[in-house]
């Protein structure tokens, strides 16, 4: 760039004159638009809203990130406090078994049952049992014995300390209390339910109500049982 140096001649500078002035003017806007100086450069402008903008698209992945981080952290943890159990072993005692027939009832007692059952979803289990009921009758021993499956609907969450259920069970089930002392089978039909109260992360005792229905001979017993015994939950899903 060349600068010239002018002096008229009444010993003044050309810039002191309007037109020097406004061409200084004109001049110091052209420079200061070229560097990006200046409140109208395009530039300048566009410069003072990019740096924002830079930064609140920082802050947004950031809080992105801290967000993901926090839901993944939550998933995880809601996925090990809900945890289901993969299935369970369970046995214990038949307190009474009060089976009605024909307007007569006969209380068995004691008795046992013992079974195991597989976790399908999270409220449905297949399970099968086996159980049996015995009576002293002056002197002789009867007994009901049945064996049993189906399902039992419970919540599986292992983190819960309380876990009603109810089942319906089928199966066959066997007796002697004919009077020549021969076996007899039939079907059964056992509805129920109960309650699990777990103390420890592999075990729950277990209070359990059912309604055997024994199909004997034409004729229905109706059986009334109350048990007590003790649930092992195994593994997780």
């Amino acid at each position: 760039m060349r600068i010239r140096f002018a002096y008229s001649s009444e010993g003044r500078c050309p810039s002191d004159s309007p037109t020097a002035s406004l061409a200084g003017t004109r001049f110091a806007a052209r420079f200061r638009l070229s560097q990006g100086y200046g409140e109208t450069s395009p530039k300048r402008f566009a410069r003072r809203r990019a740096v924002p903008l830079a930064y609140s698209l920082r802050s947004f992945a950031s809080l992105a990130r801290c967000a993901l981080f926090l839901l993944v952290a939550a998933s995880v943890a809601a996925s090990a406090a809900a945890q289901d159990d993969h299935g369970d072993y369970f046995g214990g005692v038949n307190v009474f078994n009060r089976v009605l027939n024909r307007g007569e009832s006969t209380t068995f007692q004691p008795g046992w049952f013992a079974g195991a059952s597989y976790r399908i979803t999270h409220i449905i289990s297949v399970t099968g049992e086996a159980a049996a009921d015995y009576h002293d009758d002056n002197g002789t021993s009867q007994h009901r014995t049945t064996f049993s499956g189906g399902v039992r609907f419970q919540s599986g969450a292992r983190a819960a300390k309380i876990r009603p259920f109810a089942l319906i069970l089928m199966g066959t089930g066997m007796d002697n209390l004919g009077t020549n002392g021969a076996t007899n089978h039939y079907p059964v039909v056992t509805p129920g339910g109960g309650v699990d109260f777990s103390f420890a992360e592999h075990l729950a005792a277990r209070v359990k109500l059912d309604f055997p229905l024994y199909a004997t001979f034409g004729d229905v017993n109706k059986g009334a049982r109350l048990a007590l015994g003790l649930s092992i939950p195994v593994g997780t899903k």
